[in-house]
């Protein structure tokens, strides 16, 4: 299955690098980036693992990121969208530094909790 897709996967990668402006543009779209960054993954994930798993996976990756983020919310903390990256998870950048340490736990904690509580 996986020589099956193997060119378009690569087209795509090829793509995506080459018009790497483009991507970083999208990262500057809030909200927008978060939603099409998720779609990119899901349909990713299913040329591989077909679209239930693709759409589980990407579920738990989202609420994961959610924690952090709102642990970040909590503690006063500013942050970026989520992005979410095939094959290499998701992320949420923080725009400034936590405070202390125990500030820095309670962001680096929210993501494993909540996606422990939505199982």
């Amino acid at each position: 299955m996986l020589k099956k897709h193997w060119g378009k996967i690569t087209a795509l990668l090829l793509l995506v690098f080459g018009k790497l402006k483009w991507v970083l543009a999208l990262f500057k779209l809030g909200k927008f980036a978060t939603l099409a960054t998720m779609f990119v993954s899901v349909w990713v994930y299913a040329l591989f693992y077909g679209w239930k798993f693709a759409v589980a996976l990407v579920y738990l990756l989202f609420v994961h990121e959610m924690g952090h983020l709102m642990a970040a919310k909590k503690k006063g903390i500013k942050t970026s969208p989520a992005i979410f990256i095939p094959f290499l998870g998701a992320l949420i950048g923080m725009k400034e530094k936590p405070k202390d340490a125990q500030t820095e736990a309670f962001v680096a904690y929210g993501g494993p909790l909540f996606g422990f509580l939505s199982i």
